[in-house]
């Protein structure tokens, strides 16, 4: 049980509605739905990975301070998964730290970046997600929220 548990711990983290409180329940609610489209939207600022039933997630970093410049960058092909269904989401896919500019020079002087992987029975695809900062803020908050809407054609 505690091996399904920590393989299902992504889903607790996606944000939005859900019919189900129970994690296995939400994991079922989720998990196998069939990808009708994978789109960077909001001038890759987030990703939406959209369902045949009109439901889709959109994959974010909601964490944006003062004095930080956000964005995600896809190298991945995102074509091909259509059809195919979503097994899991890895937010914690690794990343790192690297000074960017001379010590003189503090504005966006950090470049960090955290990875996301986004497994489907078709393949995978891995978002980078930036955070060009000024060594005072940074990290991430990233978020993966569940809408439902109207059938997209």
């Amino acid at each position: 049980m505690s091996v399904a548990r920590d393989k299902m711990a992504w889903v607790d983290r996606i944000q939005g509605e859900f019919e189900f409180v129970d994690p296995f329940a939400r994991y079922t609610e989720i998990v196998g739905l069939k990808i009708k489209d994978i789109v960077k939207i909001d001038q890759s600022e987030q990703v939406a990975i959209w369902f045949t039933d009109g439901t889709f997630l959109r994959i974010s970093d909601d964490g944006q301070s003062c004095c930080e410049s956000r964005y995600m960058t896809c190298d991945d092909d995102l074509t091909g998964h259509e059809g195919g269904q979503l097994v899991s989401i890895d937010l914690d896919a690794g990343g790192g730290e690297h000074r960017t500019k001379p010590d003189d020079d503090y504005s966006d002087a950090y470049h960090e970046t955290q990875f996301v992987k986004v497994q489907t029975t078709k393949g995978s695809f891995t978002l980078c997600t930036h955070n060009e900062h000024n060594g005072y803020y940074g990290g991430f908050d990233l978020t993966v929220e569940r809408v439902r809407c109207q059938r997209r054609d």
